[in-house]
């Protein structure tokens, strides 16, 4: 089942995965192209946990983030 959830620490390493492909990141905010140290990705996903402007979710399979 395909649902929708705030972000969590624990999806961190799935997302550092996911941001170094870049046939998954091709058509994605141009920022993700930007990001190209493990640092800079790391600051930027804290900073999206932090964010208390906008409304940030990670897309689950059956609780998995993809």
């Amino acid at each position: 089942m395909l649902t929708y959830r705030k972000l969590s620490e624990t999806e961190a390493p799935l997302f550092e995965d996911w941001i170094q492909d870049p046939e998954t990141i091709k058509y994605s905010l141009s920022l993700f192209q930007k990001l190209k140290t493990p640092a800079q990705r790391s600051q930027w996903f804290e900073e999206v946990l932090n964010d208390d402007v906008n409304f940030n979710l990670g897309i689950f399979w059956n609780d998995v983030f993809v």
